[in-house]
């Protein structure tokens, strides 16, 4: 959604990040940034169809961030975490890898698994 001069003031600036929606042929991608629950529930609250199958996890798998509602709107089939290992923040953080594999989203990470390549047919 876009917002005024003054709601966009009052976010963080991890909440002002680009979020793209991509698609190609027949799968998309969300492209989330460093957003948080707050940007989250603009994007919920302005009806956008988010539906995804391939998620980048939003915020390297921060707390602050990938809550149930989201994952429920975006329903993504994978979870793609950009984060190096042994990082500082600890992301991604043990309750939203715990978050996304109970709900049977697969995720994948550069810390384990280095460059993530897709290719879509």
């Amino acid at each position: 959604p876009t917002l005024s001069q003054g709601e966009r003031e009052n976010l963080s600036s991890n909440n002002q990040s680009i979020v793209l929606r991509a698609l190609y042929k027949n799968t998309s991608i969300l492209l989330t940034g460093d957003i948080e629950e707050d940007a989250e529930q603009a994007i919920l609250a302005s009806g956008a169809d988010i539906r995804s199958d391939i998620l980048k996890v939003p915020h390297h798998g921060s707390r602050t961030s990938s809550s149930t509602g989201f994952l429920l709107a975006v329903d993504p089939y994978l979870g793609l975490i950009s984060v190096g290992s042994d990082n500082r923040y600890g992301h991604p953080h043990t309750e939203i890898s715990d978050r996304y594999l109970n709900m049977d989203i697969p995720i994948k990470t550069t810390a384990s698994n280095g460059v993530i390549s897709l290719e879509f047919d």
